[in-house]
């Protein structure tokens, strides 16, 4: 269910260029340009400390970076309130007012944002039927599970129909009733309203299924930026083939990877799996379990498989660590 929508996808309502954050030593987000595309989801990916929530939030006007611009429609510095009119952010914490029934923190929203009442309603009941909480509209937000709240949470930042939606993380702690239906409101916004979408996120497989762009950080640094089907073609292989010895002695491992060296195929391990790259679908397996029997070395596990957007990522990451400790 990738969201390439049906919406021109060289407007950019919202782009940065050059942008640059430090916390005293640590250089939170070092000279990042991208831009977020109209009907499209964007799936910012990167572990902790990669920089996305900081980015996240000079996009969303809450820091301002040291250095580079932010433009929102082409107006460079937007300011706040320009900002907070276009764009939506729901953070990863749920934020809603407890004490409020779902209909009136919706409606509140709508008139901190300068809707009428009338227009306040109906948008408030728009999106309780679209989130399925049409049974909980009178009820208090405390009352709530936690995937509901969250629900609620993300309805809360596109009451003003925003142009850019910016989630942190929006799945996380859901059920998975919730995450199918947060996941369609996504595809919704995207595909049927033109609007687009910023999400943040460690799940790699459901950045794979919902994106139409994927951007990977680390030690904030934009390392990628492109569609999955890109990102995997860039890495080289289309196949891994994934291996492990009987034991696991280090001895027997260094010396099959050595013979295994006479294939011809890009090959990375780490203390428990041997990975071997391939362009050709099943045609490793048996020189392998060849080259194993020569050396009389026991395969406890051998399974080919197509390279996903993990394997991507975190070829990408740990090559940028590896210079980092160079």
């Amino acid at each position: 269910m990738k969201s390439n929508g049906t919406h021109t996808a060289d407007v950019t309502p919202l782009r940065v260029d050059q942008i640059t954050k430090t916390f005293g030593e640590l250089k939170a987000v070092q000279s990042v340009t991208i831009g977020f595309h109209t009907g499209e989801l964007m799936a910012l990916l990167g572990p902790n400390g990669a920089g996305k929530t900081t980015l996240i939030r000079m996009l969303t006007g809450i820091l301002k970076p040291d250095s580079g611009a932010v433009f929102l429609n082409e107006n460079q510095h937007p300011g706040r309130d320009r900002i907070s009119r276009s764009i939506g952010y729901c953070p990863q914490r749920i934020i809603v007012w407890k004490d409020l029934t779902c209909l009136e923190q919706l409606i509140l929203m709508g008139k901190m944002y300068n809707l009428s009442r009338g227009s306040a309603v109906s948008r408030a009941s728009e999106l309780i039927e679209l989130f399925n909480l049409t049974s909980k509209t009178n009820v208090l937000a405390k009352t709530l599970s936690g995937g509901m709240q969250r629900r609620l949470s993300v309805a809360l930042a596109m009451v003003h129909r925003p142009a850019v939606l910016v989630l942190d993380e929006p799945e996380a702690g859901l059920d998975p009733q919730s995450r199918v239906l947060i996941r369609n409101v996504l595809h919704h916004l995207c595909t049927e309203e033109g609007t687009a979408v910023v999400l943040s996120t460690h799940d790699m497989a459901e950045a794979e299924l919902l994106s139409s762009r994927v951007a990977v950080m680390h030690r904030g640094q934009l390392l990628a930026d492109g569609s999955p089907a890109q990102l995997i073609q860039r890495a080289g292989s289309t196949y891994l083939v994934e291996l492990r010895l009987e034991g696991s002695a280090k001895v027997d491992r260094e010396r099959l990877i050595s013979a295994l060296g006479r294939l011809g195929a890009r090959i990375d391990s780490n203390e428990r799996t041997i990975f071997l790259h391939s362009d050709a679908q099943g045609a490793l397996v048996r020189p392998i379990r060849t080259i194993a029997a020569s050396e009389r070395i026991v395969i406890s596990e051998l399974r080919h498989r197509k390279r996903t957007l993990e394997d991507v990522f975190l070829s990408l990451t740990s090559t940028q660590m590896e210079r980092g400790a160079a």
